[in-house]
């Protein structure tokens, strides 16, 4: 597949900062919640005919990267989980308690765990974890356990122990091999390191491999990204993450430790990013869009192709029609027309669960208009195409008379090529793709009233 260029007047007339939208709306437009909302509005998960999808946030790091915007805590005392997996199994107990009967359990299809580092879990917590779901059933009908490791500080024999609970899918953050580009970062993996733990897992016999790299680092070129691309096509993963840095130090204080002067500028980026594309193209890999790719007979893939390919918290996912349930600090769990968020503080989310057995803080309850923008988001992002007639079916409304406005702020989009506009389609072009996020934008009904700095798109 040969993508176009962006040019530089594409570049700098359309950068500006937006959301990656794993979510519409977006979370800083939720409101605080109570408990007694949370729980009613979880009732409408028990006649749902939907499977379930369940994220499990593990806050733990041994260091903090510098690039790393996630909710963490950097700590090399491996006794610091324990309380919090305590109140992790306690909300677990909470929610589902109320949710699965004995004679009919949920349709649980996958399960995942991110962070930080989840890797930093003893065996006897992740015991813990899964003991919790066995008691619910929930193990039963799961297609696909996944974890985020930090290859560097993997304990020996820690992937077979993986192996044994049940984990197939491995996503190992590697960012950059370059040396000195680790060392702007904060991060110490050499690529000994890393080329172990890949051969290993799938030596184990992990049935999907994910490495996780980021463009727009300090100290980082074209040439030299090249470099650790030419590693990861060796290894031969199954998909990729290859992230845009957002660099947001207000927001960060510890990226404040990166010199702004040793970052790319967003030329730069875009050609690092046009590289890539190029290269992994050329070698097997289908550009998903947003940064991702996967190997062209990967499900993600042939999902896109399918117009089928969905996203929310855990990624882009080839399954559509699943309600999420998130546990943990921070953790987000969407599902019917409801999203929640828990606090953010894992000390804070302990302690509510001690005293008010409940760690919610955050969510919305979704109006007619925001299941219709998030439909067409989802669409924009996902599959680059937006079909008009399909649009009416679902909702039983014209979408160009709903979208007028819409439509009329894309036209711009139309005469730069980055989107054609017909009687019952929208169609992204290549070039378009590079900027789905600005075209999302125009969709969004709450961009305009947020005052929340979002990563550059560019």
């Amino acid at each position: 597949m040969t993508f176009p260029s962006l040019s530089k007047n594409l570049i700098h007339k359309y950068k500006t900062n937006a959301p990656r939208y794993t979510s519409y709306p977006t979370v800083p437009s939720w409101k605080t919640i109570t408990q007694k909302e949370q729980q009613l509005w979880l009732t409408s998960l028990q006649n749902t005919s939907k499977a379930l999808a369940l994220y499990f946030h593990i806050p733990f790091c041994y260091r903090r990267c510098l690039f790393c915007g996630c909710n963490t805590v950097a700590t090399n005392k491996s006794h610091s989980s324990h309380a919090y997996v305590q109140a992790l199994v306690k909300e677990m107990n909470l929610i589902l308690s109320s949710l699965v009967k004995q004679d009919s359990p949920i349709n649980t299809q996958h399960i995942h765990f991110g962070g930080g580092t989840p890797s930093f879990l003893q065996d006897s917590e992740f015991e813990l974890i899964f003991a919790t779901l066995k008691k619910y059933n929930l193990l039963s009908s799961v297609k696909e356990i996944s974890i985020e490791v930090d290859p560097s500080s993997l304990r020996e024999k820690q992937l077979e122990s993986l192996i044994q609970f049940g984990f197939n899918r491995i996503s190992m953050g590697i960012q950059d091999i370059d040396p000195k580009v680790q060392e702007a970062i904060g991060r110490n993996q050499s690529e000994a390191i890393t080329r172990k733990q890949i051969l290993e897992a799938k030596k184990l016999g992990f049935t999907s491999l994910n490495l996780d790299l980021i463009y727009g680092l300090p100290l980082q070129t074209v040439d030299s990204f090249e470099k650790t691309l030419d590693f990861i096509i060796e290894q031969q993963p199954d998909r990729l993450a290859i992230y845009n840095f957002a660099y947001l130090p207000n927001a960060l204080p510890h990226q404040k430790r990166i010199n702004p002067n040793d970052l790319p500028n967003a030329d730069e980026k875009t050609a690092i990013l046009e590289s890539a594309i190029a290269k992994l193209t050329n070698n097997g890999y289908h550009y998903i869009g947003m940064d991702h790719f996967a190997k062209v007979t990967d499900e993600l893939a042939k999902a896109q192709q399918q117009q089928k390919l969905s996203r929310n918290f855990m990624g882009y996912t080839p399954f559509s029609d699943f309600n999420l349930l998130g546990f943990g600090a921070s953790s987000i769990s969407e599902f019917e027309s409801f999203f929640t968020q828990n606090i953010k503080s894992y000390k804070e989310y302990i302690t509510s669960l001690e005293i008010n057995n409940h760690a919610v803080y955050k969510g919305l309850a979704l109006s007619q208009d925001d299941v219709i923008r998030k439909w067409v988001i989802s669409q924009l992002i996902c599959n680059f195409y937006l079909s008009f007639i399909h649009f009416k079916q679902l909702f039983k409304i014209d979408f160009q008379t709903y979208f007028k406005e819409e439509i009329e702020q894309l036209r711009s989009f139309q005469e730069d090529e980055l989107v054609l506009i017909q009687d019952d389609s929208i169609q992204v072009s290549k070039i378009g793709s590079f900027l789905i996020r600005n075209i999302c934008l125009q969709f969004d009904k709450y961009a305009k009233e947020q005052n929340t700095t979002f990563s550059a798109t560019l």
